[in-house]
């Protein structure tokens, strides 16, 4: 794969799966522009990226106002995008019982909402530059449901799932639309003790928890047109057989 010179924005590249998948375009020679709610992992990811062309900027996805000014500087200094990987998500596990409006509003809007508005300003972006390619990350929870007590999780990851769908319709034919739903992957969003985390690697069938790694190389899969250009619409389970 080769996106030298292709300007990618990157969502949540303050750590995890967001910061994975900057690597990985960067090994590809693409201009990355990244960003993240915390300065300081977006500095620690910046200073992994080495001498490359990156953009970094802080962005609070719950504000469609900081979305769009983000997107406005994107495309004023490294040009229009033409892939997007949208990483930005929480989690917080709770019984439905006990889960506040502040926690489901907190949640949705980083999960749903947020998502939604980047994707709003990324293909108007990618529209007038004719085309190009998003990859959402949702999440098993958002398929089959939360395994923890997490019924608000799951409905943000469903709502993306459903969403990028829809969008995928909108999008046709120039702007393909596409899925991530990754199994337990070994990121901080995770919030396990190792000796939780080995009892969950023996959920997927490889034997082993995801990485955010995995997730990187399906963002580029998708994102390839030579690659992935009759794929759109489409939910990849990168779960490691943990459900099928």
């Amino acid at each position: 794969m080769n996106f030298k010179d292709v300007v990618v924005v990157v969502t949540g590249a303050g750590g995890g799966m967001g910061r994975a998948v900057a690597l990985a375009f960067a090994r590809e020679g693409a201009k990355l522009a990244i960003c993240d709610v915390s300065a300081k992992g977006l500095d620690e990811t910046k200073a992994l990226l080495g001498n490359g062309e990156v953009l970094a900027g802080v962005v609070d996805s719950r504000r469609i106002a900081s979305i769009r000014e983000w997107m406005v500087e994107v495309k004023a200094t490294l040009g229009p995008a033409r892939a997007f990987v949208n990483c930005a998500g929480v989690w917080h596990d709770s019984p439905y019982s006990a889960v506040t409006e502040d926690q489901w509003d907190f949640t949705v809007d980083i999960n749903l909402k947020g998502n939604f508005f980047f994707c709003q300003e990324a293909m108007k972006m990618m529209s007038e530059a004719g085309g190009g390619s998003i990859v959402n990350i949702a999440s098993t929870a958002g398929e089959y449901g939360s395994i923890r007590a997490a019924a608000h999780y799951a409905a943000s990851k469903g709502g993306v799932i459903a969403m990028s769908k829809s969008l995928a319709r909108e999008g046709a034919p120039s702007i393909r639309v596409n899925v991530i739903s990754p199994g337990p992957t070994d990121t901080p969003m995770l919030a396990a003790t190792e000796e939780e985390k080995r009892e969950v690697a023996k959920r997927p069938m490889v034997g082993r928890l995801g990485t955010p790694e995995d997730m990187a190389e399906a963002a580029l899969y998708l994102s390839d047109p030579r690659k992935a250009g009759y794929i759109t619409g489409e939910v990849l389970r990168v779960n490691g057989g943990s459900l099928i």
